[in-house]
């Protein structure tokens, strides 16, 4: 496939697209928020088991 080829179809692709951009943009924001979700759950239960293990009070430090 040439480069002229390849532009054609991506041009033409993005056409099919247009219509649609809320929705593409609102299913690209939800899948951010669910993998930085996912990266942050192993943090708060880091945070969690640490205070347990020190006997420090989860409310004082971020004021919860």
């Amino acid at each position: 496939m040439t480069e002229a080829g390849g532009l054609r179809n991506a041009k033409v692709l993005v056409g099919f697209a247009r219509p649609h951009r809320r929705s593409i943009l609102l299913g690209l924001a939800l899948a951010l928020c669910g993998s930085a979700t996912v990266l942050a759950t192993p943090m708060v239960t880091k945070w969690i088991l640490d205070s347990l293990g020190t006997g420090a009070s989860m409310q004082g430090r971020y004021g919860f």
